[in-house]
């Protein structure tokens, strides 16, 4: 009966022993424990305790019945021991918790769990796991014992505990432990004792039954000996005979197969050096009599070969030695050769695991060898015709490179002179369209470049306002001629300054915007910026271009980013282009972990996203001069037809702290003006200007200073401007508008205006006491003449040289600082010069060589750093890059001095 009883509390999914002995006292002590907390609940109703004490002590019982469920459905699934770590667990933590954040003294009740669970331990995972809590207990009384001495708990059930309560705890845990352990060695003694005893009865049953096993095989042998003798010999000599027949047909069939295999085999004995079977009479046309050894077979392989097919031979006679492969030309007997595949597997080993006997194979490859041949042939031509192209775009971008280094270089010459501002729009115009221009060509290039995986990417500090604007004033003309109107919403939360490829975005902005303003015939093209913060450093830049257009079928939106892919491809398409811009700007896209992706429906516009990483600075510096909070309480009046272009004006002067009073038309916003006089300025679009607008501002009730007006017009709406001009309170922004101009226009009035510096004062000085001395190296004249201008506009003087023999003379005859080589040039190039100079210069009277070239291939970079070179600007060159490469130049020579 009591061992029936004991049964049922070791039923467990495993069979371990261990598993049985923790299940024989987990479930009597988890059954005793819900009994106890059932009976406890039951009897709440009847206790003394009021109702939300009750509900308290209801719920915590509940909560360990669960978890005491928990444990009992843990340990039935088989994991009986982790249910009893679980149960171990959570009484030691009932002794201690209560002690720490309930009693806050080891004098609390509960501190007789730890008494409990010192024999539950050892009951259920063994004498182990009890040392194990012993040592936490003892660790755990001390570490209350120390935060209750030093105050970090306060006792709410009598005084402090002193060291004599710490120490009759730990005796008693020390005497619980003991007697613990001395049950246990006991128990553990009895228990070896009786399965010893187990072992050596259940032995001898074993030995009885394997005895008696024996005895009856014994006996059943001698019975069957004599038929068993009888017909195992008979199946000895079938079998023999079978073995026999095998083997004979096995013969037969290798000796045919070796025989009509196309290749010539042959065993080979490694000791005698000697052939003692081959599969047939020839090789190339040499009968076998002429080759029955190694060393014959030597005198026929080409003396190229020889010394190698030796090596190869020797490695396989040593004992790691147990394939080969070698190949080899072999003479035939008219003199010429053949390729021979060699391949070798040891057949023989001797006691040392030395090879004895090889199998080799010889295969003609001749075949396969001219097939080799051609394919390199091949392969070396398309790789000069690969490199024929990359000369042929590189040629061709220094040559169109050339005349634009003038264009852009007088640009930017002309950019910093004294000019009116209708001037500066035009000649940053002339650059931009120029700078897109080279974008063109740069389009090829990249896509040759793509291509050939040879892409690189820039990583510079930009301000992201600058290529979404500059792409869109590119269009701005035809945008106008076509009636359509641009805007751009930059995001508060984007950074003004990224580290990226600006030229690079603003080639797939501008391949956008030109796109959505091909497309378009009447509305408007948003750009909107925004962005999503990666980490510290990075950021994700989304710009979606916007259009109300003609739109894309559904089963077009993948085929648009093909190669040379248009949506309609007929000869007769009313719309014209490459199909080479979308394709170019989505690998652009990728390689600056981005994409681009499209969502549109037929006749109703189309919308591109270009999402891309870039990489963020912890300080930027502002790019305009003048803080937002200028315009704090400057009441503005926004007067626009067009709801887009009112929205996003808007929200740009709501960003620079100003008030806005938004009106549809010029009636509408007359009618805010003599309502509210505080409104001090009013911007409209140039579609609502007219002659009789100064008249009609100068009759509204007079306030403390005069109404500005700011007139939102394109650039080629000169006549307008030029009408404006003559009236002083009317200032024109251009469209599309940027936050910058639009706050300077507002401000210009106020006391609170920055005055702008001349253009004709903006010059570089980077020299503050002795200028270097300085070699330009050119023969194009227009670029001399750029290039002089420069160096000018950076303080900096410089002597002439017009190819590369005059630069090395003019090193010779005079010390130069810095050298600017150019590096196509007639008589001798700029890498040959340089290469000359740094030969024959003296070490300290070495000039600081800047390569300055229309070739702005990765390859031509290198080779001029090759050369000797020690920096690198590209043509068409710019007042910035110039005056960068000089200071780059200027602290080289001030380390060296």
């Amino acid at each position: 009966m009591s061992t029936r009883f004991w049964q049922q509390f070791s039923l467990t999914n495993s069979s371990n022993i261990d598993d049985a002995r923790t299940a024989r006292w987990f479930y009597p002590f988890l059954y005793l424990l819900g009994t106890a907390l059932i009976l406890l609940t039951i009897s709440i109703p009847f206790s003394h305790l009021d109702w939300q004490q009750r509900i308290t002590l209801t719920g915590t019982n509940l909560v360990v019945l669960v978890f005491c469920v928990a444990l009992w459905l843990l340990a039935r699934s088989g994991h009986v021991q982790w249910a009893a770590r679980a149960l171990v667990v959570a009484v030691f933590l009932g002794a201690l918790l209560p002690s720490m954040l309930l009693f806050g003294t080891i004098r609390a009740p509960n501190v007789i769990g730890f008494f409990v669970v010192i024999p539950l331990t050892a009951l259920l995972l063994g004498k182990r796991s009890m040392l194990v809590v012993v040592y936490l207990t003892v660790m755990s009384l001390f570490v209350l014992f120390l935060l209750e001495t030093m105050g970090m708990i306060q006792p709410n059930i009598g005084k402090r505990a002193g060291g004599d309560d710490l120490i009759i705890i730990l005796v008693a845990v020390m005497l619980n432990t003991a007697l613990l352990q001395s049950a246990l060695r006991d128990t553990e003694d009895s228990a070896r004792r009786a399965q010893a005893a187990a072992a050596e009865l259940a032995a001898t049953n074993r030995q009885l039954l394997i005895s008696q096993a024996e005895l009856q095989q014994i006996r059943n042998e001698l019975e069957e000996r004599v038929s068993q003798r009888t017909a195992a010999l008979d199946a000895a000599n079938q079998q023999l005979r079978r073995e026999v027949s095998e083997r004979e047909r096995s013969e037969l069939r290798f000796r045919s197969l070796a025989e009509r295999s196309p290749d010539f085999t042959y065993i080979l004995d490694l000791r005698s050096q000697q052939w003692i079977y081959v599969n047939r009479h020839e090789l190339f046309d040499h009968t076998v009599t002429e080759l029955t050894s190694q060393d014959e077979l030597l005198r026929y392989i080409h003396s190229e070969d020889v010394d190698s097919v030796q090596e190869h031979w020797r490695m396989l006679g040593v004992p790691t030695g147990s394939t080969g492969n070698i190949e080899f030309r072999l003479q035939r007997p008219d003199g010429r050769w053949e390729w021979v595949q060699s391949r070798e597997t040891v057949l023989v080993r001797d006691q040392s695991g030395t090879p004895t006997q090889m199998l080799v194979t010889l295969t003609d490859i001749t075949k396969r060898k001219v097939y080799e041949e051609e394919l390199r042939r091949a392969k070396e031509d398309a790789e000069a015709a690969t490199r024929a192209k990359s000369n042929f775009l590189a040629n061709m971008s220094h040559e169109i490179r050339t005349p634009l280094n003038a264009v852009i270089g007088m640009a930017s010459l002309l950019t910093n002179t004294q000019l009116t501002d209708e001037q500066s729009e035009h000649v940053a115009m002339i650059r931009n369209s120029s700078e897109a221009l080279l974008g063109i060509i740069s389009d090829i290039l990249d896509f040759s470049k793509i291509e050939a995986e040879t892409f690189s990417l820039e990583h510079k500090p930009f301000a992201v306002e600058e290529p979404v604007y500059q792409a869109l004033n590119l269009v701005a003309t035809e945008a106008h001629r076509k009636g359509l109107e641009l805007g751009c919403d930059i995001e508060a939360d984007v950074p003004p300054v990224v580290v990226g490829d600006r030229n690079r975005l603003r080639q797939i902005l501008l391949n956008l915007v030109m796109n959505a303003v091909k497309f378009t015939e009447r509305g408007e093209i948003v750009v909107t910026v925004s962005t999503i913060r990666l980490d510290d450093q990075k950021c994700r830049l989304n710009f979606a271009v916007q259009d109300t257009g003609i739109g894309i079928p559904e089963d077009k939106l993948e085929l648009i980013f093909e190669s040379f892919a248009q949506v309609d491809s007929s000869h007769t398409r009313r719309y014209g282009g490459t199909g080479l811009g979308l394709a170019i700007s989505k690998r652009l896209a990728e390689h600056m972990q981005g994409t681009v992706y499209v969502t549109s429906r037929e006749g109703e516009g189309s919308t591109f996203f270009v999402e891309i990483e870039v990489g963020t600075l912890p300080k930027t510096i502002a790019q305009n001069g003048v803080p937002a909070a200028y315009l704090d309480g400057y009441q503005v009046l926004l007067v626009h037809d067009d709801t887009t272009c009112r929205r996003i004006v808007a929200t740009q002067l709501q960003r620079l702290h100003a008030t806005v009073h938004i009106a549809r038309d010029l009636t509408e916003g007359e009618a805010l003006l003599h309502s509210r006089p505080e409104i001090k300025a009013i911007v409209l679009d140039h579609h609502l200007w007219s002659l009789d607008l100064p008249t009609q501002l100068a009759r509204l009730p007079s306030t403390d200073a005069p109404l500005t007006c700011i007139v939102l017009a394109p650039l080629q709406e000169s006549g307008l401007r030029q009408t404006i001009d003559q009236f002083p309170s009317i200032k024109v922004v251009t469209k599309p508008v940027k936050p910058s101009e639009l706050r300077d226009a507002l401000l210009f009035h106020t006391e609170k205006a920055v005055p702008a510096t001349p253009r004709a004062a903006i010059a570089t000085t980077l020299f503050n006491e002795q200028a270097p001395r300085i070699l330009l190296v050119e023969d194009n004249l227009v670029n001399q003449k750029v290039l002089l201008r420069l160096l000018q506009r950076c303080g900096a003087e410089a002597d002439l040289a017009t190819n590369g023999k005059d630069a090395v003379e003019a090193v010779k005859a005079k010390r130069y600082d810095i050298v600017f080589m150019d590096i196509q040039m007639p008589v001798m190039d700029g890498l040959e010069a340089t290469r000359i100079i740094r030969a024959e210069a003296s070490a300290v009277g070495q000039p600081y060589i800047i390569a300055i070239t229309a070739a702005v291939t990765q390859i031509d970079r290198e080779n001029c750093y090759a050369a000797g070179m020690d920096d690198f600007v590209s043509k068409p060159a710019r007042l910035e890059e110039v005056s960068e490469a000089l200071q780059r130049a200027q602290m080289r020579i001030a380390r060296y001095m």
